[in-house]
């Protein structure tokens, strides 16, 4: 790749770019013209210009914004698992520590643009949320969400780098490129098998209820994210909200196969209801969710079987 690419497109970093949400980001950006795309992540990425690394090694982060001049960072990395959040030192360290080494590369080689992944997780129970909504810090995984979005806010301040947070609810379904995450979806499909944690919760059947979006959906968002010209905080949800037990039962009805069920114990982290209001998002980065819940049930359960025969 010659210099004058190097200054004409826009280079975008994706850091995690062998992720979930990363390799579907970088599978659908690889043949716009308009942007030079590099992954950093802990494996090589054959779908760009790749680069191995940790975000806990400075010289290894640094080491791409020294040869390329980022324009955008999308941070699309971290650990996911709410229930193991307590493992403070662990999660402190990959994703604070990791955050502003991040940023202070940014700082330092003039990257004046990120976007980051937050969670729904920092949001109080409630229906419709939308983004001035009372948020809550209910686990440690909520705590260094809501903390990391101060530090991006603090180093919009300090160094005038512009934010895109997306605080994103329940992602689920299969990337381009046959990546899947552990969500209730996928792992009841797999397993035949559902369980639920808790089912005495203030919901119209007692179970929680949860808004899930597509990884397809969350891509197309953080792509017009890159272009965005201000600092925001949006939501990506679909926008509605469903029960656990509903869930089963669209489950059933989709796939004609029984599901079996066991209720345990509720855990302590979680909110009884969290259901975006995703209307500043549509309205500002003039985008749509395509996949509804039945969709997202559909194209798991094909590619399930798929996975099965071969």
């Amino acid at each position: 790749m010659g210099e004058d690419d190097k200054k004409v497109k826009k280079n975008v970093l994706v850091i995690g770019g062998t992720g979930y949400i990363g390799s579907e980001v970088i599978q659908t950006l690889k043949n716009d013209k308009k942007y030079n795309i590099i992954s950093f992540s802990h494996q090589v990425n054959n779908n760009c210009l790749s680069y191995v690394g940790d975000v806990l090694i400075s010289s290894e982060l640094i080491r791409v914004y020294q040869e390329w001049n980022i324009d955008v960072t999308l941070i699309l990395y971290g650990l996911k698992s709410i229930s193991n959040s307590e493992n403070v030192s662990k999660y402190a360290n990959n994703e604070l520590v990791g955050l502003v080494n991040i940023l202070t590369a940014c700082e330092k080689y003039g990257c004046k643009k990120v976007v980051y992944l937050s969670s729904s997780s920092v949001y109080e129970s409630g229906n419709k949320l939308h983004e001035n909504s009372p948020t809550k810090i209910n686990c440690f995984y909520s705590y260094i969400k809501q903390t990391s979005e101060e530090l991006l806010k603090w180093y919009k301040k300090k160094s005038n780098i512009d934010f895109v947070i997306f605080r994103c609810f329940n992602v689920a379904g299969y990337s381009n490129i046959g990546k899947k995450t552990k969500d209730i979806i996928s792992l009841t499909l797999e397993n035949n098998y559902m369980n639920i944690f808790g089912n005495t919760f203030d919901t119209p059947d007692g179970t929680l209820i949860r808004d899930y979006i597509h990884v397809k959906d969350v891509a197309s968002a953080i792509i017009k994210a890159i272009d965005y010209p201000n600092s925001e905080i949006f939501n990506l949800g679909f926008g509605k909200g469903y029960s656990v037990y509903s869930i089963a039962r669209r489950i059933k009805k989709i796939t004609k196969r029984d599901i079996n069920i066991s209720i345990l114990k509720k855990r302590d982290f979680d909110q009884a209801c969290l259901i975006a209001d995703n209307s500043k998002t549509k309205k500002l980065l003039n985008w749509i969710p395509m996949y509804n819940l039945d969709s997202i049930i559909r194209e798991s359960y094909e590619r399930i079987k798929v996975d099965l025969i071969f």
